[in-house]
């Protein structure tokens, strides 16, 4: 599942976009199934962006939601991009991107689980710099996770596997859920 605010899916990045509208995946009274095995991505702006190498300058205000989610797969969340996957030769400049969306999750996953306030998973050659969060990222206390290989939450990234600088997290992490596995929080990455 390729899930934006904008736009699913984008290879050589989107920039100067806004979204301000509310993205709902289920809700309390019904179970929503994610089946797949598949990593499926979820953002404010944009599921995933591929090779980008410009700056992105990318903003968002709206909320995203997981009501009552069962997930079998990897999960990426991001108030800007679920995540950022990078070539050998080109990287991602997330550069001064603004995110003002609240991020609350609900369900079980037996996935592994990423989610922060600008990127949930930041993979090789991902850049941030000058990135700020002011959303709160709420795991609601019904929430499970069983992933063997960890469930990573961060107001600015999951995890990141390059450079972070000059970031700010200025919104609350409350987490409350069932975490059976490795889980690795933090205000910024």
């Amino acid at each position: 599942v390729f899930l934006g605010g904008i736009s699913g899916h984008v290879t050589n990045g989107l920039s100067n976009s806004t979204n301000s509208g509310v993205i709902s995946i289920g809700n309390k009274a019904d179970t929503t199934k994610l089946n797949s095995t598949s990593t499926s991505y979820f953002a404010g702006i944009v599921g995933c962006v591929k090779k980008a190498t410009s700056k992105l300058h990318n903003t968002e205000s709206g909320s995203i939601i997981f009501g009552n989610v069962v997930s079998a797969g990897e999960i990426e969340i991001g108030g800007i991009a679920g995540t950022f996957i990078c070539g050998e030769t080109n990287a991602v400049n997330e550069s001064e991107a603004k995110n003002d969306g609240d991020i609350t999750v609900n369900g079980t996953y037996n996935g592994r689980f990423f989610c922060a306030g600008i990127c949930g998973y930041g993979a090789d050659k991902a850049v941030f710099s000058g990135a700020v969060n002011s959303g709160d990222i709420t795991i609601h206390k019904d929430a499970v996770f069983n992933a063997t290989n960890g469930t990573y939450i961060g107001g600015v990234a999951g995890i990141n596997r390059t450079s972070v600088s000059d970031t700010e997290n200025n919104g609350t992490i409350t987490v409350s859920g069932t975490f059976n596995n490795l889980t690795y929080i933090a205000g910024n990455t």
